[in-house]
């Protein structure tokens, strides 16, 4: 209808989006085949065939090769010389089908983008895919324009217009026809071909007049003789304004250049540049121009031009203006002072670093491999690491491209593990305390007069003993009275030696000597002794 216009065909009874493919069934009498057709009707019988038998069918189509918009899918069965009525289903293809957000539509006048109809529907990552009654309640026998448009998760597609036949006074829509200004009569105007019978879509173009200037089009559909109402809609053919920017992201302060590419123009055409959206014209003429935006935001950039009378097109382009800043960023930390092993949290903070920020974090100057995060947590920092993170702008304004924080600095204090040391009757024990992780410890027994030392509560006897800190530990140390003879026996002792040669017990008890012993084999007094 008009130089932009999109036009495709189909019976408004199920709507449906899909992605690379449509998966359909098709149940059929016996000895029949089925064929379908993508937007043009070629016939009975000339459409492709797919499957046959009886029972049901199921098949792909693939929409690869389908254009942007709402596309017309005509499936009909096929016996002998005769056809099914031809089922229509309108495919809606999304320039984007796995980020499409929802679809919208409308009767005869738009309401606004973002403010018709929603499709209810469900959308996956993947394909999408959904059929819809489009109701017709309400609407009077006749042509109406319907409107369909898709949100694609960062805007909108076009509206797509279609003309749909609804039947005046029951029956079948017999004759769709149209005219341009003067009406030559019912039924001598130019037909149409379409799809459908109560409800019944128009699917071929309408040409436009050459004239500029305004033009009416009226559009008709004729049901068992009768008349409905007619689709009037005026048309403004014109030169196709058209025009380009340097770039749609722009900084205050800095030109962008507009560039003209109207086509169809004559010596008549004029030419009216709003680059604000206010209204108001700030530039006029053909001539290539720069424009500079003295405040951040976004403006709708629109170009009218007029050949003819008051009839005007329009074209728009979205350009954004940012401030031009310079980056900062802040760092915190859930702790700066954690015992060894435990977990910190940082976070950084970015401020006008635009609104997708890289971030790359350090320890001690070396780049943390794979933390490019807001937050980073971590539990293998050591005392006096000093941890910074890096932000990258994503704002092309930005004075700067990266900054980096002021570094936080990590006291890590060791793990301590508790020696705790008792003395039994006759003597004392000394060297018991908090150990570091890894510390040698000494523990000395000292025995009162009169009494020996016998072993600790381990079963060890070494005196001093002598270990590492790695867990906490409560020995005792036992003593014994000494007799006054020149040789006191109080039980068989033996040494405990390893297969290498290491001595590992000395002078215990024979009957104690496996205590705490790991299964091995052993030489114990110069025989081989194994514990399970």
């Amino acid at each position: 209808m008009n130089n932009r216009r999109q036009t495709s065909a189909g019976v408004f009874r199920k709507w449906m989006l899909c992605g690379v493919a449509c998966l359909l069934t098709v149940v059929l009498p016996a000895q029949n085949r089925i064929e379908y057709f993508w937007n043009t009707d070629p016939g009975i019988g000339r459409a492709t065939k797919v499957g046959g038998g009886n029972g049901e069918v199921s098949f792909q189509l693939s929409t690869d090769q389908l254009p942007y918009g709402a596309n017309l899918l005509g499936i009909r069965a096929l016996s002998g010389q005769y056809a099914s009525y031809t089922i229509t289903k309108i495919i809606y293809k999304s320039p984007m089908a796995h980020n499409t957000g929802h679809v919208e539509y409308f009767w005869d006048e738009d309401p606004g983008v973002g403010r018709a109809t929603v499709c209810p529907a469900a959308f996956t990552d993947g394909d999408a895919m959904f059929t819809l009654d489009l109701p017709t309640t309400g609407l009077s026998g006749g042509m109406h324009l319907l409107g369909l448009r898709a949100y694609n998760g960062s805007g909108w597609t076009s509206t797509y217009t279609h003309m749909v036949a609804v039947v005046p006074d029951g029956g079948r829509i017999d004759r769709v026809e149209y005219f341009w200004d003067k009406d030559p009569g019912y039924g001598l105007a130019t037909p149409l071909s379409f799809t459908g019978e109560t409800i019944a879509m128009v699917n071929e173009d309408i040409p436009v007049p050459q004239e500029f200037g305004t033009h009416v089009l009226v559009v008709r559909a004729q049901a068992g003789g009768h008349w409905g109402n007619s689709l009037v809609q005026t048309v403004c053919v014109n030169a196709t304004p058209d025009f380009s920017l340097s770039s749609d992201t722009v900084c205050v302060g800095v030109p962008v250049t507009v560039a003209n590419r109207t086509t169809g123009a004559t010596e008549q055409t004029v030419y009216a540049w709003d680059m604000n959206g206010d209204g108001k014209p700030e530039v006029t003429g053909a001539e290539d121009f720069t424009y500079t935006y003295e405040k951040a935001g976004e403006y709708v950039v629109t170009l009218a031009v007029k050949t003819v009378g008051d009839c005007e097109t329009t074209c728009t382009r979205v350009v954004t203006v940012l401030d031009v800043t310079t980056p900062a960023v802040t760092l915190t930390a859930s702790a700066t002072e954690i015992i060894a092993g435990g977990r910190v949290r940082f976070e950084a903070t970015a401020q006008n670093a635009g609104e997708h920020p890289a971030y790359e974090w350090t320890v001690n100057g070396e780049t943390v491999t794979e933390a490019t995060s807001q937050v980073w947590e971590t539990e293998s920092l050591k005392d006096g690491d000093r941890v910074a993170v890096k932000v990258f702008s994503s704002n092309p304004c930005s004075l700067v491209d990266m900054v980096e924080s002021e570094p936080v600095t990590i006291t890590v204090h060791p793990v301590v593990y508790l020696i705790t040391v008792t003395a039994g009757e006759g003597g004392r024990v000394t060297g018991g305390g908090s150990y570091e992780e890894g510390a040698t410890v000494t523990l000395t027994a000292q025995p009162d007069e009169g009494y020996a030392f016998f072993r600790w509560s381990d079963g060890m006897t070494d005196n001093p003993y002598v270990f590492t800190a790695t867990t906490d530990v409560a020995l005792g140390a036992e003593f014994v009275l000494q007799t006054g003879l020149a040789e006191v026996v109080t039980t068989d002792v033996v040494d405990v030696y390893s297969v290498t040669g290491i001595r590992i017990k000395n002078r215990v008890p024979a009957a104690e000597w496996r205590r705490g012993l790991l299964p091995g084999v052993y030489i114990v007094d110069g025989t081989k002794r194994v514990v399970r």
